[in-house]
């Protein structure tokens, strides 16, 4: 599953590849971490960053 970050002002946006709201983060380290942590609980199959 790809998903795409994005900076807006202070603070990173995650999308799903449909562009679909996941969630916000304050950095992207963070962003990555929670991504690593919903595909471990199995909320979704893989991670992919674009």
């Amino acid at each position: 599953m790809r998903h795409q970050m994005i900076h807006v002002r202070e603070h990173i946006e995650v999308y799903d590849q449909h562009g679909e709201f996941l969630f916000s983060a304050d950095t992207e380290e963070e962003a990555l971490a929670d991504l690593a942590l919903m595909m471990q609980e199995g909320y979704f199959s893989a991670v992919s960053v674009a």
